[in-house]
């Protein structure tokens, strides 16, 4: 009773850590995506495997943050809760369907 325990112990342990290994590569896009997000574009996956601050490489960069993600999301709210007048509506609308008797 007890190797069996232990085998089934060792079985799912095993089975987590190639599970983890094999989920952490979508979990790294996960962890940049959302520091770019926040406006940390100098971010990137280091050879470790981990997010790391990239720095400035030479001295003539700037750290300006060129992050447009807010800037599409208001456009598209402001998009959304757009209405048109009744008339526009005409004429843009589909023409209906054909019903078959």
């Amino acid at each position: 009773m007890k190797q069996i325990e232990n085998e089934l112990v060792s079985f799912v342990l095993k089975d987590f850590k190639e599970r983890q290994e094999a989920r952490r590569p979508l979990e790294l896009n996960w962890r940049l995506n959302m520091n770019f997000v926040i406006g940390n574009q100098f971010a990137e996956i280091s050879p470790r495997g981990d997010i790391e601050d990239r720095g400035k490489q030479y001295f003539w960069q700037s750290r300006e943050v060129y992050n447009h993600i807010s800037t599409h999301r208001r456009r598209k709210s402001t998009l959304t809760n757009f209405s048109l007048p009744p008339s526009a509506l005409k004429k843009f609308s589909l023409p209906p369907k054909p019903t078959s008797q």
